[in-house]
């Protein structure tokens, strides 16, 4: 599997421009759409580095499912500003 299969069809141009422009997620934690080998929809927080691997530079990204868990950071949210009036 690519990066390209991993991605909804919906946003593989946005990536590849994005990949063109090098600004491929910063180092940052992102929050995206990765499609699974059935084709469901799961969310993921993206974190890339780069780093130098045998005198190359290199990208190391890992992706981890949040699907579960945005429902509840999204309520417990909520109930800490509808707590806070």
């Amino acid at each position: 599997m690519t990066i390209l299969d991993i991605r909804p069809s919906e946003d593989v141009a946005s990536l590849l421009k994005e990949i063109l422009q090098k600004r491929v997620l910063n180092s940052a934690k992102e929050l995206r759409k990765h499609k699974r080998k059935d084709g469901s929809l799961i969310d993921v927080e993206v974190t890339r580095r780069e780093l130098l691997f045998n005198g190359c530079i290199a990208d190391i990204v890992t992706a981890v499912d949040v699907t579960g868990h945005l429902p509840i950071s999204s309520s417990i949210m909520g109930q800490s500003t509808h707590d806070a009036a």
